[in-house]
């Protein structure tokens, strides 16, 4: 053993067996551990050798516990136990499953087989040669292998978010776990995933899920999802038929739309794509807590999340946030991820409880996508000074992190531009101009405190299911209230005129139900004053604000 390799590994003898020098090796502090080839490397400590069944590697093999290294990426099969890989994760490691670390041989022949099959179906119609086939199929190789590795990295990032801070959501996690177990879909104990108990032991220690649970969890929620939406009813609509679209390279979606969207397997392919998208970016509890906490399939779950998506470009920000790899820190990516999902999340449901969607979603995304434009362009325009101050206060902490300012503005102002939804609403209803409405939106909630209530609504802790379908429930009141006191406001005599009338028609409003707006003032301020207010506080706060609403 050199010197070298002394100072390396942490080795003080001078001689080694093989066998004791790859356990060395495993055990050393090291960035990151590949395992690339045949044969289990490392068990869990409460794992015998018998029950790994590797004979050949019993004399090297080693615990999770005494692995080193800061990362452990899996290029073969089975080189860890899972419970290995869990106990290893427990101890403070990064690791997946390999399962994950080796989805992009599975992505690829994915690719290559939808591909080939809408090739030979050219070749059936004279329009390709073989020879051409073969030519196109090289040249599309690198494009190819680019939507193999967004797939994979963005499967990863979903694994990596979910991470963070999972055990404020176990109670969620739990019951996923149960519903999957309840329609025979999982053996909890063939996947070594923690019963309920060791999930709340995780939960008081603020420990939670691991990656390579988590990697098992979405694993399910993919597949399920997928099973789900290619027997889903009303996904027919051509926007969503679409989505088939992106599993194949841009030169055959141009030059053979019609072609790949007359597919034989388009359903299939469709159902795949948006099982992929939804969980990669809204991660694997997403659908399941839409359909508790709505009761809708998951094909309108689905429809209503493409709506979403498209309305507030989602791929176009996801993918600014992904392209800071190594200019940001990871937290702060994470941070953006986060404020888009909780946006889209919000607006997935807003368009489940208030818009049909068996209308054509092309139609619905471009009702509601100009209005969303134009309120990010003009936001400055409308928001009160205070919440103005607090917006540009955390969109500088943003870009003094080294987010782009554009980005920064969006993913700060979302809890803003969410409202572009309700605005766009009022205006229709009411035949008034954009601007004025947005206008009236901000400054109504400027009056009322609205700004604050609706984050202290956000921001309240729940500690099991039935407080969390509460806490949906009074933000679905409060989109319904703010839209019942915007309508009715523009829809009073001294609003049919120009801006400056809309502008009197709400002091006219507010002397007019003065008692009752000062008993909301009071009420809310009561709330400002009480140390951590609990949820029956506001729910009696938004009765007050719907008596508000219908005076």
């Amino acid at each position: 053993i050199t010197p070298e390799m002394k100072a390396t590994f942490g080795i003080e003898a001078d001689r080694l067996s093989p066998n004791d020098m790859i356990q060395h090796l495993l055990k050393a502090e090291v960035d990151l551990i590949w395992n690339g080839g045949i044969g289990t490397y490392v068990k869990s400590s409460e794992e015998t050798n018998s029950q790994v069944g590797d004979r050949a590697n019993d004399s090297l093999r080693i615990n999770g516990n005494e692995l080193r290294a800061k990362v452990i990426g899996e290029g073969g099969n089975l080189g860890f136990t899972q419970r290995g890989r869990i106990e290893y994760a427990l101890n403070g490691g990064a690791c997946f499953t390999d399962s994950i670390d080796n989805a992009g041989g599975v992505d690829c022949s994915d690719h290559e087989v939808n591909i080939k099959i809408l090739l030979q179906h050219l070749m059936e119609k004279g329009e390709l040669t073989l020879k051409q086939r073969n030519e196109m199929l090289v040249d599309m190789t690198d494009e190819v292998a680019n939507l193999v590795l967004k797939n994979n990295y963005r499967q990863a990032t979903s694994i990596s978010n979910a991470s963070q801070r999972n055990y404020a959501k176990i109670n969620e996690y739990m019951r996923y776990i149960a519903h999957l177990e309840e329609v025979g879909r999982l053996n909890r104990e063939l996947e070594f995933l923690p019963n309920n108990e060791v999930l709340e032991e995780r939960r008081r220690l603020e420990i939670g899920l691991t990656r390579p649970e988590l990697s098992v969890v979405i694993s399910y929620a993919k597949n399920e999802l997928k099973d789900t939406l290619s027997d889903a009813e009303g996904l027919d609509d051509p926007y969503v038929l679409k989505e088939a679209l992106h599993e194949f390279p841009v030169r055959l979606q141009e030059k053979y739309f019609e072609e790949i969207m007359s597919l034989r397997l388009n359903r299939e392919i469709v159902a795949t794509q948006l099982a992929n998208e939804i969980v990669n970016l809204m991660g694997d509890l997403f659908v399941h807590r839409m359909r508790n906490s709505t009761g809708l399939p998951d094909g309108q779950i689905a429809k209503a999340f493409i709506v979403a998506r498209d309305v507030f470009r989602l791929r176009e920000w996801w993918q600014q946030v992904d392209d800071l790899d190594h200019k940001v820190n990871s937290k702060m990516q994470f941070v953006c991820h986060e404020r888009l999902m909780r946006l889209i999340r919000r607006a997935t449901r807003w368009f489940l409880r208030n818009t049909n969607l068996d209308q054509p979603l092309e139609q619905i995304v471009q009702t509601y996508r100009p209005v969303m434009d134009s309120l990010f362009d003009h936001l400055d325009d409308h928001l009160s000074d205070s919440v103005r101050e607090e917006w540009m206060n955390q969109k500088h902490e943003f870009t003094d992190s080294g987010v782009p300012d554009g980005l920064a503005r969006f993913v700060t102002g979302t809890p803003s531009l969410y409202g572009a939804l309700t605005i766009c609403d009022a205006a229709r209803e009411t035949g008034t101009d954009i601007d004025t409405t947005a206008g009236l939106f901000f400054k109504l909630r400027e009056k009322l405190g609205l700004h604050w209530f609706i984050q202290q609504v956000n921001g309240l802790e729940v500690n099991n299911h039935w407080q969390g379908l509460a806490r949906e429930a009074l933000m679905d009141d409060m989109d319904w209230q703010q839209k019942a006191l915007l309508i009715h406001i523009m829809n009073c005599e001294v609003a049919e005129g120009p801006e400056h009338d809309v502008k009197m028609c709400l002091v006219n409003w507010f002397d007019e139900s003065s008692p009752m707006v000062q008993r909301w003032l009071t009420l809310l301020n009561e709330v400002r004053n009480t140390p951590n207010p609990e949820l029956a506080m506001f729910t009696v706060a938004m009765r007050e604000l719907s008596n508000l609403a219908h005076v």
